[in-house]
């Protein structure tokens, strides 16, 4: 992922403000962004199979809106009949931070 993704180029000494709001910044980037571009991607391979997902981020409390890294989750019909859950679960972890503080 390119550093301008989330607007920061990577520096030597972080101060923990830098931190904070990188973290900040990669939380709503995972949820206003890539939740919905995987979203999408997903509709457009998946419309001719009748298979429906569902995306979403992790939900975030108030107090904490700055986590390192954020999980997205997604929903799918289940492949076994007669399971207890009706549908099965991806998980994804996404963390911003290691993007913008370390050179790719």
């Amino acid at each position: 992922m390119a550093h301008e993704a989330v607007g920061k180029l990577p520096q030597k000494n972080p101060s923990r403000n830098y931190i904070k709001n990188l973290r900040r910044l990669g939380c709503a980037f995972v949820e206003k962004v890539l939740c919905k571009q995987l979203a999408y991607r997903l509709y457009c391979n998946l419309r001719n199979t009748g298979i429906s997902v569902e995306v979403r981020a992790e939900l975030l409390p108030a107090d904490a809106p700055d986590k390192p890294s954020r999980a997205i989750y997604i929903y799918y019909p289940s492949l076994y009949s007669g399971s207890h859950n009706a549908r099965g679960v991806v998980k994804i972890h996404c963390s911003m931070l290691s993007a913008a503080l370390h050179p790719i």
